[in-house]
């Protein structure tokens, strides 16, 4: 199953490294839990990532939800958590 997403592309980009950044974790870090290559997590910040698998297993590594990832006003909850 794959998103398509293009509306709001760059919020959910910015959503990802927020989240990545508050659980305190390095992109390689991220790539290795998911199991791709440094450069495959890169691209998925930069780019929307396609696999809903992605965006539960992103969620999971940094204790938020699918909904938070995906959320345009993420940035509001992670300066008020």
């Amino acid at each position: 199953m794959h998103v398509n997403i293009k509306k709001g592309t760059v919020k959910i980009n910015n959503n990802l490294k927020k989240y990545r950044e508050k659980a305190e974790y390095i992109q390689q870090e991220s790539a290795e839990f998911l199991n791709i290559s440094i450069r495959q997590y890169q691209n998925l910040e930069s780019q929307t990532p396609k696999s809903v698998i992605q965006f539960q297993k992103l969620a999971k590594l940094y204790g938020t939800t699918i909904d938070d990832l995906l959320e345009q006003e993420a940035e509001n909850k992670l300066t008020t958590k």
